[in-house]
């Protein structure tokens, strides 16, 4: 039975690492606009930058899955260009969010200085919630894609498809040949004892 469980677990658990990134960096911007506050700023950014290491390795997680997912379906033809705007979609959302990891661990340093980092980590929470909006994307795709795979015959699809050319080659066409050999023998073999008697 193929069943996207866990790629939807995957991608949930991404999205939840990315929230919980952007909780961090905006509490990060609170905590530099003051000088009381000001050490728990690069605190918050290393938490935000965990949460977006955690959240880049669920969505590996999650292309993995689907692989497998489309493996299991049969990759039907019909679907292919789907799967692979899904595919490029969760590509494209990781390479962005290991570019955010990188900026994020840059501005570790920069949150220790007083009213320093403020501006840019609320520069940096604006692109992270355009990243969510991505989610979106990847969901829609995924929802096209399992549309796609139902409106397939099954006959075209699973692990019976891919049997289909080892029962006809190596099992159907040998029997009926042997078949057919039999007969012609047991008809020669029936002619000649006719001739004989």
């Amino acid at each position: 039975m193929c069943d996207l469980d866990i790629f939807y677990g995957l991608l949930i658990a991404a999205q939840v690492a990315l929230i919980a990134a952007i909780v961090a960096v905006g509490a990060a911007a609170a905590s530099n606009a003051g000088f009381f506050t000001v050490g728990a700023a690069p605190v918050a950014m290393t938490v935000a930058s965990v949460a977006l290491g955690a959240s880049i390795a669920s969505l590996g997680g999650a292309s993995y899955a689907l692989y497998d997912f489309w493996e299991c379906a049969g990759s039907p033809d019909e679907c292919s260009a789907i799967f692979a705007s899904l595919e490029s979609a969760l590509a494209g959302l990781m390479a962005d969010l290991a570019v955010a990891l990188v900026t994020c661990l840059g501005l570790i340093g920069v949150m220790a200085a007083p009213f320093v980092g403020a501006a840019a980590a609320i520069a940096f929470l604006a692109v992270l919630g355009i990243y969510i909006a991505v989610f979106g994307t990847a969901i829609y795709f995924l929802e096209e894609l399992k549309s796609c795979i139902e409106s397939v015959p099954a006959s075209t699809t699973g692990p019976l498809a891919e049997a289909v050319p080892f029962i006809y080659f190596y099992i159907l066409i040998p029997i009926t040949v042997v078949t057919l050999a039999v007969t012609v023998y047991k008809r020669k073999k029936k002619t000649n004892i006719t001739h004989h008697n």
